[in-house]
């Protein structure tokens, strides 16, 4: 057992060396040298590692290889579920992963469409994001801010030519998200853009009944044709 300090993205014994530096904190290895594997003995929540940009990470992620890349997507993800412009264009400039995904499996792009931060959403999109991306219930980025009435978020992936009749697990739209939760000015954006009136859920529901069931009566007429 020792203090050890990470010296490159990898785990091997070579890759690790004993060092009288100090760290902004310390972690502690147990090293197998017969197996010539390193393995986390106790460690403290973040550390500050030589060559990573200032960005802290649990050291098993770099003893293990997590890229660089990889970690400054989790970043990119938490930026982007922020709101923080500034640091979400640090972190492209830097490479991060543009398609990271947090545990729900939503990219960058559909937490900044759910949460409405549309100067986000344009930088993502800019460096190549996919606008229709689903996460793990189906849901892109426009059924995101469909059913959160972001208006701008809405407009500005319409805009960018996102697909607007993409259904979710359950068979739902953005429209017939937009129209459940009385957000009128979304779904006249989507009607604009081409979406489907027609279109039923898994239960049989259009838009209009979806608007109908929560008293929505403004929106039901709208889509009455």
């Amino acid at each position: 057992k020792g203090t050890l300090r990470v010296t490159r993205l990898q785990g091997t014994v070579d890759e690790v060396s004993r060092s009288r530096t100090s760290l902004s904190e310390m972690l502690s290895f147990e090293v197998d040298l017969g197996r010539g594997a390193v393995r986390p003995y106790s460690v403290h929540t973040k550390i500050t590692l030589l060559g990573t940009g200032g960005y802290g990470a649990t050291p098993w992620q770099y003893v293990l290889g997590e890229s660089k890349a990889t970690k400054l997507g989790e970043e990119l993800a938490r930026a982007s579920l922020l709101g923080n412009a500034v640091t979400v264009n640090a972190l492209l400039s830097q490479g991060a992963e543009v398609e990271a995904r947090d545990e729900y499996e939503r990219t960058c792009v559909i937490i900044a469409a759910w949460k409405g931060h549309t100067p986000i959403l344009e930088m993502l999109l800019a460096k190549g994001a996919d606008i229709n991306a689903k996460d793990e219930r189906g849901m892109t980025a426009l059924i995101w801010a469909a059913l959160s009435g972001h208006a701008s978020a809405t407009k500005a992936l319409l805009t960018h030519r996102a697909k607007v009749n993409t259904r979710n697990v359950d068979g739902m739209t953005a429209l017939m998200f937009a129209a459940q939760n009385g957000h009128i000015g979304v779904v006249r954006s989507l009607l604009t853009a081409g979406a489907d009136l027609k279109a039923q859920d898994k239960r049989g529901r259009t838009a209009r009944q979806l608007a109908e069931d929560r008293g929505h009566g403004n929106i039901a007429a709208l889509l009455w044709k």
